[in-house]
């Protein structure tokens, strides 16, 4: 057995022994959360369309002058860029997220389209989940993890560049550090492999395949003996080894969607607010507008919000972490 098959067999087994049977997923729960995440996604891409070409040059030559955790953390993800997402990213600051925040937000409205076709059953368990579930499941919450690090990173930026804010929280900062690289690889994958159509083809490749088995079987023993980890192609492979430590899926929107779903309703709101502002006062920043009132307004808000958002996060990071 392969290692991504040993890691997958590794993880059922943990989750039929936690007892997943009664942590199982209504397919209506996960329809909404991969809503939720598209919403996100789409609130970053708008909020960086109200910066211009003349903003974002004036932008990259601000920030060589310009030291602090949000900047540094910027420089470290533009210095792993490559090919295209390096040139695109050259040519605009922000440029890479934002095409990856469109790209990702595609790829969950086209799940979310075929979610019927993808699970056939209302409530979806470990049990009745396939190898190509996994890779779904990854896809999903690798997306979470993306919009999370594009907006602690906007606003790490606008920290440095215009002052007069709070720093971003040790949370954030910590989880910029620990997931730049999986941001990075997923950026450079998503130009590199034309992320949607990629995506797409992966999944209906291996349900053509006998790779793509449940599972469980009826002992509740894993069925990865079953699975030749050489005959799965490399896109999928990759694909499915982010989705199975996210497998835990069926613990938080299984058992606590109810409580969950309050604080991504509170999240939303305050995100596309937040980051309007954030736009706006980098704006006045980059353009050298003497208007304190306006800038004073603004910082009031980001600071409004970003202690909504604070709170929230953390709500849902004890949630996801037990």
């Amino acid at each position: 057995m392969g290692q991504l098959m040993t890691s997958l067999d590794v993880k059922i087994r943990e989750l039929v022994k936690d007892g997943a049977t009664m942590k199982a997923v209504k397919k209506e729960d996960m329809r909404e959360y991969i809503n939720f995440l598209r919403k996100k996604h789409d609130a970053f891409a708008l909020a960086l369309e109200g910066l211009n070409d003349q903003n974002r040059r004036a932008l990259v030559e601000r920030i060589k002058d310009v030291k602090g955790p949000g900047v540094d953390a910027y420089r470290n993800y533009k210095n792993q860029l490559r090919n295209s997402a390096d040139k695109t990213e050259a040519n605009s600051i922000f440029s890479s997220l934002e095409f990856a925040s469109k790209d990702v937000s595609n790829i969950l409205d086209t799940i979310d389209k075929k979610l019927d076709e993808m699970f056939k059953n209302e409530v979806i368990s470990v049990f009745n989940s396939k190898l190509s579930h996994v890779a779904i499941f990854g896809l999903i919450r690798s997306s979470d993890m993306l919009s999370s690090y594009c907006n602690y990173l906007l606003y790490a930026v606008v920290v440095d560049v215009c002052g007069g804010l709070e720093p971003p929280p040790k949370y954030r900062t910590d989880f910029m550090t620990e997931n730049s690289q999986e941001v990075v690889n997923m950026v450079n994958r998503l130009y590199e492999e034309n992320g949607l159509a990629k995506f797409l083809l992966s999944i209906e490749t291996l349900k053509k395949t006998n790779q793509d088995v449940v599972l469980v079987d009826e002992q509740n023993d894993p069925n990865t003996k079953f699975i030749n980890e050489a005959d799965i192609n490399v896109a999928t492979h990759k694909i499915l080894g982010f989705g199975i430590p996210h497998l835990n899926i069926f613990r938080w929107i299984g058992e606590k969607w109810n409580l969950i779903r309050h604080w991504f309703i509170l999240k939303l709101k305050s995100d596309k607010e937040w980051m309007e502002a954030q736009v706006s006062l980098l704006k006045l920043e980059l353009t050298e507008e003497k208007d304190l009132d306006k800038r004073s307004k603004l910082e009031k808000i980001i600071k409004s919000y970003d202690e909504q958002i604070t709170a929230a996060d953390r709500k849902l990071n004890e949630y996801f972490g037990s």
